[in-house]
C-alpha cells in the first residue's frame, strides 16, 4: 500500500511546523527561566536584608521605649497640672473668702462715723 503524496507532505509540514512551535516555546521556557532565576534572592541578599529588618526592628523597639518614657512624663506634667490648678481654685475662694468678710468689716467700720472710740476698738479686736 502507497501512502498519497498529499497525505506525506501534509506530514512533513504538520511536523516541520511543529518543530518550529516547539523550538519557539523551548526558547521562550528558557528566556523566562533565566530571567526568574537571575531574580532569585541569593543568601547574602537574604541575610542583608534580614539585618536590615533586625536593625528596623531594634530601632522601632528603642523608639516604642522613648515614646513611652516620654508618655509617663506627660502623665506625670499632667498630675503636677491638676495639682496646681486644685490649689489656685482654692486660693481663689479664700480670697473671695477674705474679700467678703473684710467687705463686711470695711463698711461696719463706715458706719462708726467719725467716733473715735468705737473705731479705736474695732481695730484693736481686728487685730488681735
Amino acid at each position: 500500500m502507497k501512502i498519497p503524496k498529499i497525505l506525506v507532505d501534509l506530514v512533513s509540514y504538520i511536523l516541520k511546523y511543529k518543530v518550529y512551535a516547539i523550538l519557539i516555546l523551548l526558547i521562550v521556557t528558557l528566556f523566562v527561566h533565566v530571567l526568574f532565576l537571575s531574580k532569585r534572592p541569593t543568601k547574602a541578599l537574604y541575610q542583608k536584608e534580614k539585618t536590615k529588618i533586625h536593625q528596623l526592628n531594634e530601632q522601632i523597639q528603642s523608639l516604642q521605649l522613648v515614646h513611652h518614657t516620654q508618655d509617663s512624663t506627660i502623665a506625670y506634667q499632667l498630675k503636677l497640672q491638676n495639682n496646681i490648678h486644685t490649689k489656685v481654685d482654692s486660693i481663689n475662694k479664700q480670697i473671695t473668702k477674705t474679700r467678703t468678710q473684710h467687705g463686711k468689716k470695711i463698711n461696719s467700720v463706715r458706719n462708726f462715723d467719725n467716733d473715735s472710740s468705737k473705731l479705736n476698738s474695732f481695730f484693736s479686736e481686728r487685730y488681735k
